[in-house]
């Protein structure tokens, strides 16, 4: 059974989130404007193929993920809803209520932290909870971790960035097997130029033979700004430690969060 935010996705419109408002995202940074907005939406009136009722708190979002940077924000616009029509199965036909998805979060821990880094960064966690192949489906897999990350943006709105803790622990060739090249050239396309977000670092931990073996596979898909902040860590963990506070992690990691069930539980409930 899902939680509410994870629920609501299920009527969330493709325009943008309905639960933060843009009096509230104002308040967080005075270089958000309404006069940005009105702009952008000028500029919409001269996109045909681009939808005419995107919400104002996505429009925020896309001049937040920006700098404040107008010509930037329209790009960032543009491949978002380019790219959801390149890709329907992977960004347009997103439904957390499906048997495929119930399944899928019974296999997957995905969330994002309650709390915060000291730079008021959000930390998304995506692992296995049951590490068995066989019944795992990688497009399922990727477009639960898009509906997480849109929960977000419902619920709470801009942020400064966002780091990613990708648990590799349990991930086998079996898993890789599932995985097609164009749902990862497409999952790959949105998280580095259509998803409205300040990416800051992606760590992925407990990597083994097959991660490796997989990053040298996709890093023709990889840009350099994201590889860049890619982090492997494997064997000591004090470097990841070092730049992860333990207020955002599991206590399956050392951390104060809470349990990992207990931050699955508060998308997914068994």
């Amino acid at each position: 059974m899902f939680s509410r935010h994870i629920k609501d996705l299920a009527s969330y419109t493709m325009a943008g989130p309905t639960f933060i408002t843009a009096e509230e995202e104002y308040k967080k940074d005075s270089r958000l404007k309404e006069e940005d907005i009105e702009k952008l939406r000028v500029w919409l009136t001269t996109q045909p193929d681009l939808p005419q009722n995107i919400s104002d708190e996505r429009l925020l979002m896309y001049i937040h993920c920006s700098n404040f940077d107008l010509n930037k924000a329209k790009e960032v616009c543009e491949r978002d809803w380019l790219l959801r029509m390149k890709h329907p199965d992977l960004l347009a036909e997103l439904d957390p209520c499906t048997p495929e998805q119930d399944n899928i979060w019974k296999l997957g821990e995905f969330w994002i932290a309650p709390e915060t880094t000291k730079e008021g960064y959000r930390v998304c966690y995506a692992g296995l909870h049951d590490p068995n192949p066989s019944k795992y489906n990688f497009l399922e897999a990727m477009k639960a971790a898009i509906m997480v990350m849109w929960a977000d943006y419902v619920s709470r709105g801009i942020c400064p960035g966002f780091i990613f803790v990708l648990n590799a622990k349990g991930t086998s060739f079996g898993h890789a097997l599932k995985a097609s090249i164009s749902t990862i050239r497409a999952f790959l396309s949105y998280a580095q130029e259509g998803n409205p977000i300040n990416m800051k670092a992606v760590h992925i931990i407990n990597v083994s033979y097959v991660v490796d073996k997989l990053m040298i596979l996709t890093r023709p898909l990889i840009g350099k700004e994201l590889y860049n902040i890619i982090k492997l860590h494997s064997g000591d963990m004090q470097s990841f430690f070092d730049v992860v506070p333990k207020n955002v992690l599991p206590a399956e990691l050392g951390g104060t969060a809470g349990s990992s069930e207990e931050l699955r539980s508060k998308y997914y409930i068994i």
